[in-house]
């Protein structure tokens, strides 16, 4: 015999059509290269999706905003381009956070604000309403 058939499309094909895989029965693979070849693009396709779906939704759990943080020295106003791991960094008491070694008691989001510019004037805005004393 000068070939096998793919068990994919079901057609007698030479053996340089299949693949060389140590694993195989033959020393080849399979499926022909052709065949290989369509179900890799329409994994890849599929990876693609999947990967861009989950991008999505890491997207929408990123949501930038203006924030208020209680602590028992007083209040601070923040604004972030994702809030909840700024609002985890004030909690590990980074030293480099303007709430510091104080202990945040409490956070809530004033509103969500995607445009980095509009952020920063609505972060002013709040700053000015609330008169918090860490800002």
């Amino acid at each position: 015999m000068d070939g096998r058939e793919c068990t994919t499309c079901k057609k007698f094909k030479p053996w340089d059509s299949f693949s060389k895989q140590k694993a195989g029965k033959n020393g080849r693979s399979s499926k022909c290269k052709q065949c290989q070849l369509e179900y890799t693009m329409r994994r890849y396709q599929e990876d693609k999706t999947r990967f861009f779906k989950a991008n999505e939704r890491r997207r929408k759990r990123q949501r930038g905003g203006v924030y208020k943080v209680v602590t028992r020295e007083g209040i601070y106003i923040g604004q972030s381009g994702n809030i909840k791991f700024r609002i985890e960094s004030h909690k590990c008491r980074n030293a480099q956070s303007k709430v510091g070694s104080r202990e945040v008691l409490s956070w809530e989001v004033l509103e969500y604000v995607e445009d980095p510019v509009l952020r920063l004037h609505r972060e002013a805005y709040w700053i000015d309403k609330l008169k918090p004393e860490l800002n």
